[in-house]
């Protein structure tokens, strides 16, 4: 996994969220989704905002560009 793949998933858990929660947040279909976590297919940038925002984050603390959230 890739760091955004490993964070991503981190911050969902922790959330509490679904797969489908987080696929209905950026209009795309559940396996988009799961393609994420296993590092196959990273968000565009309108969905990195999303997550983002979701999560209380920043974009390059997802990317593990930064530590810091």
């Amino acid at each position: 996994m890739n760091k955004f793949s490993e964070r991503f998933e981190q911050l969902r858990i922790e959330m509490n969220l679904s797969y489908q929660d987080v696929a209905n947040a950026l209009n795309i279909g559940e396996r988009a989704v799961r393609y994420y976590v296993s590092g196959k297919r990273l968000p565009t940038v309108e969905g990195l905002c999303i997550l983002a925002n979701m999560f209380g984050v920043s974009t390059d603390f997802l990317l593990g560009l930064s530590d810091e959230k």
